[in-house]
């Protein structure tokens, strides 16, 4: 063999296992899977927010064209009032728009949400998931008997998406409805909890609870939601009112006056 031949055999074996160790990077947007890298952006109070320095079980993080728009004061007000299941199931809710955040202080404040708003003005968070992002616009709104413009730099698509512990989507809605997508969603993590889970509920630690949990494996899926499934809630420690919303007297029909 020559040592010409030779010399191109070896660098054709070192370019191959360069290719194997060397990690594929995704640069396109994020999808169903895949590991969200870290992101900040300001929030309704006006400070940093960054995706690594939280921590949560669950992290909805959800989109929306606009703040004070019908439909996006619809699905915040839900979100607001679904708050007790979320804090059982250790999930932290996220609304992100083009809106600065001076104007989501506003927002929040107005319909007294009680959860994080980020500002995405430039949709570069949107663009990240995938999300579809088109130019801005200007809403005009009354607040504290004030007539305001509220402009926001880009409109985005209303999406849904679910990261688990370690940052991964688990779930999206890709055309997340503004009445139900926090109920929608607050049923997807309590079953997505109970099957990560089922292997610590079918083998309890102690005795007295087997035959109860024994149901779990007889209940039919149609009836996953139902109350036979709380009936033996103070062994799976979730309780009826979990998939209830408060009962709060600003409700969205009250904010909508």
């Amino acid at each position: 063999m020559s040592a010409k031949i030779y010399k191109m055999i070896v660098s054709t074996i070192l370019l191959f296992l360069t290719a194997l160790t060397v990690p594929v990077i995704n640069t396109g947007p994020l999808k169903f899977g895949d590991r969200v890298p870290d992101f900040e952006a300001l929030d309704d109070h006006g400070t940093v927010w960054k995706l690594s320095e939280q921590r949560y079980d669950y992290l909805v993080i959800y989109f929306y064209p606009g703040a004070f728009m019908e439909e996006c004061t619809k699905q915040a007000c839900t979100y607001r009032d679904h708050e007790t299941g979320f804090k059982l199931l250790k999930t932290q809710i996220i609304g992100i728009s083009g809106d600065t955040w001076e104007n989501l202080a506003r927002f929040k404040e107005q319909h007294n949400l009680n959860f994080t708003l980020l500002s995405d003005k430039d949709g570069r968070i949107a663009t990240l998931f995938g999300v579809p992002v088109t130019e801005g616009g200007t809403i005009e709104t009354e607040v504290k008997g004030n007539t305001l413009s509220i402009k926001r730099g880009v409109t985005t698509a209303r999406q849904t998406i679910v990261l688990d512990v370690n940052g991964k989507i688990i779930h999206r809605e890709d055309k997340a409805e503004p009445e139900n997508d926090s109920e929608t969603v607050l049923k997807y993590i309590f079953t997505y909890n109970q099957r990560r889970s089922c292997t610590n509920f079918l083998n309890p630690p102690t005795g007295g609870g087997g035959a109860a949990l024994g149901l779990l494996q007889i209940l039919p899926s149609n009836q996953i939601y139902g109350y036979q499934l709380f009936q033996i809630y103070p062994i799976v420690h979730i309780k009826p009112e979990i998939f209830t919303k408060s009962n709060r007297k600003d409700d969205y029909a009250h904010d909508a006056m």
